[in-house]
C-alpha cells in the first residue's frame, strides 16, 4: 500500500476509536502507528538505489511478531485506548500490506526474513523498481524527477520506463510536479 493509503485507513481506525473511548488521542496515535512502519523502507533505500546492493531486503519494523507482541502489551500491561490505537494502528500498515503488495504469505514475518538472510528472492517476488515506483506515486510532487533519478541507479534506459510504472509523467512545469498521463 502506499502511504496516502495507510494514512487513510489507520485514520478511519483512530476515528472508530475516538467515537467509542471519547479520547481524540487515538486518531493521530493510529494514523502515527499505521504510516510510522514505512520509515524502515528508508534502509533498503539507501541499500538497494545508493549503494547498489539489490539481493536484501531487512524491512525492519515490517513484521507480524511486532503486533503479537503489541497485543501482548495492551492485554497484560496497558489497557489504554492509547495502546489500542498504536495496535490497530500498526495491524492496518501490516495487513495492508500484506494484502495489497505482491507478497508471499510469509514476506511480513521478520523472523522468516531473519532466517532467510534477508535475501529478496528468498522473500519476495518484487522486481527492483517496485520499492521505488509506489515511493514516487506517494508523493504530491516531484514524481517525474524522482522517478528519472531511481531509473538511472537501476538501469533504465533514459527516455523509457520501467514496464511496472508506465505512468508516470515526467516533470515539465516550473515547479516540478509530475502528472499522471492516465
Amino acid at each position: 500500500m502506499r502511504l496516502g493509503q495507510h494514512a487513510v485507513v489507520s485514520g478511519v481506525v483512530g476515528s472508530g476509536l475516538w467515537a467509542s473511548t471519547g479520547q481524540p488521542e487515538t486518531l493521530p496515535i493510529a494514523i502515527t502507528a499505521g504510516v510510522l512502519p514505512d520509515a524502515d523502507h528508508l534502509l533498503d533505500f539507501y541499500n538497494w538505489y545508493v549503494r547498489r546492493s539489490f539481493d536484501r531486503v531487512i524491512l525492519i519494523l515490517h513484521g507480524w511478531e511486532y503486533a503479537v507482541a503489541g497485543l501482548l502489551v495492551y492485554l497484560f500491561a496497558f489497557t489504554e485506548p492509547w495502546m489500542l490505537a498504536v495496535l490497530l494502528g500498526y495491524v492496518t500498515q501490516i495487513g495492508g500490506d500484506q494484502l495489497f503488495n505482491r507478497v508471499r504469505p510469509y514476506t511480513y514475518l521478520l523472523s522468516v526474513r531473519a532466517f532467510r538472510r534477508f535475501e529478496v528472492a528468498a522473500v519476495t517476488d518484487w522486481g527492483v523498481t517496485y520499492a521505488y515506483e509506489s515511493l514516487v506515486h506517494s508523493l504530491p510532487v516531484f514524481r517525474g524527477r524522482l522517478h528519472a533519478w531511481f531509473e538511472t541507479r537501476v538501469g533504465v534506459p533514459p527516455g523509457q520506463r520501467s514496464p511496472q510504472c508506465p505512468e508516470v509523467a515526467s516533470d515539465k512545469d516550473s515547479e516540478g510536479i509530475g502528472q499522471l498521463s492516465k
